[in-house]
């Protein structure tokens, strides 16, 4: 399961994850019957767990938690991004949009690498325009 699940809910895509028909929350509450994309015997050992019933009880626990908490929230590495994935992904996004992105950085945050704007603060880019909306140049209506 991925946090983009979650973004479509945080997005008024969806109300619940269940909603969204290729997710992985879904594919592991509801599994299709063919074509899966999630092997679920690695999936129980990757993360310990002896059934399915006690894979599908966690992950709709920790959904749910979730959903209580980030609903509101905005996740700056999801939307501050043009990309998010593996460094090797985010050089080939790089790559293909050639120019477009030219100045955008790939950054690494806990292993996960992204493709942004680089941190410039806005004096940099706006100085003089917001010197004309600095304190000094307020006048205040009774």
């Amino acid at each position: 399961m991925t946090y983009i699940d979650l973004n479509m809910v945080r997005a008024g895509v969806v109300k619940h994850p269940l909603e969204w028909n290729v997710c992985g929350y879904r594919e592991i509450q509801v599994p299709p019957l063919r074509y899966r994309v999630i092997d679920q015997a690695v999936l129980l050992d990757v993360f310990g767990f002896a059934s399915i019933e006690q894979l599908k009880s966690s992950c709709r626990d920790w959904v749910e938690g979730e959903l209580k908490t980030i609903v509101s929230q905005r996740d700056r590495m999801w939307t501050e991004s043009l990309a998010v994935g593996r460094q090797s992904f985010n050089e080939g996004v790089k790559e293909k949009h050639g120019v477009k992105v030219k100045h955008r950085e790939i950054t690494e945050n806990d292993g996960v690498h992204m493709l942004r704007e680089p941190l410039l603060p806005y004096i940099a880019h706006l100085g003089p325009k917001m010197m004309a909306i600095s304190g000094e140049n307020t006048v205040l209506l009774e």
